[in-house]
């Protein structure tokens, strides 16, 4: 907190920040997502940075290993089971790290009818 004299002066928000060691892994940032067509176990993409090699990603708190982590995309794949709306995490391991924001995720499967043709 910064405070500036009267008059008109005050207290500022306050801000909290880390400090950490030179060599810690960074807290990542979720971005955004991407999946490709759910028609059975679903492929998701997710955007950001900060994401290092030992990233698990959690799905409503579920885990899940990536298939491949890039310091800006991690890519996992979720089973027919867990289709549906859910708040996504990456977390990095140690030292520093730790879980990112949240974003809301929603996978749908996709179901095409054919119309029935009267005779």
């Amino acid at each position: 907190m910064v405070e500036n004299p009267a008059p008109g002066g005050g207290a500022s928000n306050v801000a909290t920040f880390t400090i950490g060691t030179a060599g810690d892994n960074a807290v990542p940032v979720l971005t955004g997502a991407t999946a490709g067509t759910p028609s059975g176990n679903v492929t998701i993409t997710l955007a950001g940075v900060g994401f290092v090699s030992g990233a698990t990603v959690q799905w409503n708190d579920v885990g899940f290993t990536p298939t491949a982590v890039t310091p800006t995309q991690v890519t996992f794949t979720i089973p027919v089971a867990h289709y549906r709306t859910a708040a996504v995490r990456v977390i990095n391991p140690g030292p520093g790290g730790g879980p990112s924001n949240e974003i809301i995720v929603t996978v749908i499967r996709l179901q095409v009818y054919l119309p029935l043709l009267k005779r």
